[in-house]
């Protein structure tokens, strides 16, 4: 697994961490019921996001390069790149 390859799966779990802490702090800080809410699952779904990018990188680094797989792989954390991206943008407040 080349260099470039293992920081294109690492940088979905860093913003997937960051997007958690952010989302956490700013649950604490809201008080209206919806945000709360969003912030809630924002968290759940970045834990999730967590665990599911390091066992499709665990699966892929232990068995070596499937075929097919490398396509799947980009994609998957193409997707996850955005979504903890997204959860950050809900969770940053800038101050005032």
């Amino acid at each position: 697994m080349n260099k470039l390859n293992l920081v294109f799966n690492i940088l979905p779990i860093g913003l997937a961490i960051v997007s958690a802490i952010m989302c956490t702090r700013r649950f604490h800080e809201d008080r209206r019921r919806h945000d709360r809410i969003v912030m809630a699952s924002a968290v759940v779904c970045s834990i999730l996001l967590i665990l599911a990018q390091t066992s499709w990188w665990t699966s892929y680094a232990i068995e070596g390069y499937l075929q097919g797989t490398w396509f799947a792989n980009v994609i998957w954390a193409l997707f996850n790149i955005l979504v903890t991206v997204t959860f950050i943008m809900f969770a940053y407040r800038p101050k005032k």
